[in-house]
């Protein structure tokens, strides 16, 4: 079961937000949200771009009998090379990049890539993030450079470190998870994340019904400001 949705927020004029989802077969099912960076220098096309070029490249590539995290790699990889290059000979494009997560499910077993600050929750009693941020805050708090508190409010809290497109060759890695019937993921872009923490998006999901999830995320986000870009996947594993 899968429902997404991604909106434009109530601050920025085009939505460089990009989601995807494809079913391989009835048991193997691909899910990505993607966060454009850039500005002006087309975001939108390089969350996009990445978007069809992972997917061309599973597609194309894919042993659906033999699925491994090798294969995940190489198509983010072959995206990335696809951004970098447009980057690189078109003066329009310049300086481009997005984030990217990825959930691909195969029967009992999950795949999660991810790089940027775009993130993938695991919904059970709580929420549990399972991606890892590719930020400069993020480094600093692992480093116990500085604590969560003065994470929260620090003029470099957006930078990143890590995004598909800013460099050649693309350091990643998937993640591997057994999964049951009923196991639940959230996807999301940070303009959700910016402007709901944690507890507030596990009681919205809780409150809903699950065809409203993605749309009361969204709604509560801009009610709070919308200042960025908003995607949401919500999937349920059968």
């Amino acid at each position: 079961m899968y429902f997404g949705l991604t909106n434009v927020g109530n601050v920025r004029k085009r939505n460089e937000d990009y989601i995807v989802q494809h079913d391989f077969s009835d048991n193997i099912h691909l899910y990505i949200v993607l966060d454009g960076v850039g500005g002006n220098n087309s975001g939108d096309v390089a969350s996009r771009v990445t978007g069809q070029k992972v997917l061309e490249y599973l597609e194309n590539n894919i042993d659906l009998n033999n699925i491994n995290q090798d294969i995940i790699k190489e198509a983010v990889q072959y995206a990335n090379k696809e951004i970098y290059d447009l980057s690189n000979s078109n003066r329009d494009y310049r300086g481009m990049g997005t984030t990217i997560s990825l959930l691909l499910l195969d029967k009992n077993t999950a795949y999660f890539l991810s790089v940027g600050d775009s993130r993938i929750y695991s919904i059970k009693e709580g929420m549990f993030q399972i991606t890892e941020d590719d930020t400069y805050i993020n480094a600093l708090l692992k480093d116990n450079i500085i604590n969560k508190e003065e994470a929260k409010n620090h003029p470099q809290k957006h930078m990143l470190v890590n995004a598909i497109g800013i460099n050649k060759n693309l350091q990643c890695s998937v993640f591997i998870k057994e999964v049951r019937p009923m196991d639940k993921f959230l996807l999301c872009t940070d303009g959700l994340t910016n402007m709901l923490d944690d507890k507030e998006i596990f009681t919205i999901i809780n409150n809903s019904k699950k065809e409203k999830i993605c749309e009361s995320l969204i709604l509560m986000a801009n009610k709070r400001g919308g200042a960025d870009n908003i995607s949401v996947m919500y999937v349920e594993c059968e």
